[in-house]
């Protein structure tokens, strides 16, 4: 990637709309700034939203705690078999039970 760049260059000089983008404090008028040009990244090099999330789906389809339970003839309703042994632990709106005091 190509870029140009101007060291030293007094905030004065540069164009109007490139100071407005600038925070209004921290930059007095004399002051010298480098400014680098450069192409911007296409948006096609980025992977999409739904690619992200693809690649994600498929990376949890081959974890292989995915389905661990899958094939145990003792664990028919497995979302119950969790919540009990959650129960302990958590309240009714999921937040952590305290330890009672020994």
């Amino acid at each position: 990637m190509n870029a140009v760049v101007f060291e030293h260059v007094l905030l004065s000089e540069l164009p109007a709309a490139w100071r407005a983008k600038l925070p209004k404090r921290g930059f007095a008028r004399a002051s010298q700034v480098t400014v680098r040009i450069e192409q911007e990244a296409k948006e096609a090099q980025t992977p999409s939203a739904s690619a992200q999330a693809q690649a994600a789906l498929n990376a949890l389809k081959t974890n292989p705690l995915v389905g661990m339970w899958a094939d145990r003839q003792d664990l028919t309703d497995v979302p119950g078999y969790v919540r009990a042994l959650r129960t302990p632990r958590l309240n009714a709106d999921g937040s952590r039970r305290k330890k009672a005091a020994e």
